[in-house]
């Protein structure tokens, strides 16, 4: 069974927090032969989120190499997922400031933003395209919106070709998580940030899959301090 405390504590978005818990199961396993990842029915029940939720966590484990398609422990032999699985951890315990964080995410997204607009897969401009148009829904609540904001910026991580920088990307997104969390939380127009924030990651799409890597690395830079350096509008503490 799951630990299923930071479920009832923890202010971040729920596929976020689904991975979060099961890369931490996973840290705790460690190598063993025969380890697997709780199956969805599994996490429905004791992190009591959507089966949506379960299952777009266990695809992005999938997707970053920390089990395999049938469900079991990837190897962690490997020197990236050695590296990413200590940097994640590392990452939560340390008491990092939050520009710190931000600057070398600045980097590395504006590093992975254009190296996908130069080597970006048919399939990665398609999911890009998918999710950026999922995010501009009218209607679309702020946990969703979380959710497919994490996913857009892992899949630009992937497309960039780098094993590293998506490893890294996964590092920082855990440490950033609860203050992301909090930005949304605090939002007080949220439909009118929903929109903007939506036309913000249609341009890095554009950029990316035109090819313009130097515009996508420009983009994504606005993007991300606008966001996190008092962008928008927010209720008083």
């Amino acid at each position: 069974m799951l630990r299923n405390e930071h479920a009832e504590v923890r202010r971040i978005a729920p596929l976020s927090q689904v991975v979060s818990e099961v890369e931490t199961q996973l840290l705790q396993v460690g190598p063993r032969v025969g380890a697997t990842a709780p199956t969805e029915d599994e996490l429905v029940a004791d992190l009591r989120v959507s089966r949506r939720n379960a299952r777009d966590a266990l695809a992005v484990l999938e997707l970053f190499g920390v089990v395999d398609a049938g469900g079991a422990l990837a190897s962690t032999s490997g020197p990236e997922n050695g590296i990413g699985r200590l940097l994640r951890l590392s990452l939560r315990c340390a008491q990092i400031p939050a520009d710190e964080l931000l600057a070398v995410r600045t980097r590395l997204e504006r590093t992975a933003s254009a190296r996908a607009a130069v080597s970006a897969a048919d399939d990665d401009k398609a999911e890009l395209r998918r999710l950026a148009t999922e995010m501009a829904h009218p209607s679309i609540p702020p946990d969703r919106f979380q959710d497919l904001d994490t996913a857009f910026h892992l899949v630009i991580a992937r497309a960039s070709g780098s094993h590293l920088c998506a490893q890294l990307m996964l590092g920082l997104r855990d440490a950033m998580a609860d203050q992301m969390a909090s930005r949304f939380a605090a939002v007080e127009n949220w439909p009118e940030t929903a929109r903007r924030l939506s036309r913000e990651h249609q341009g890095v799409t554009v950029a990316i899959t035109h090819g313009l890597d130097g515009l996508a690395a420009r983009r994504v830079e606005a993007h991300l301090h606008g966001f996190y350096q008092g962008w928008g509008s927010s209720r008083s503490a």
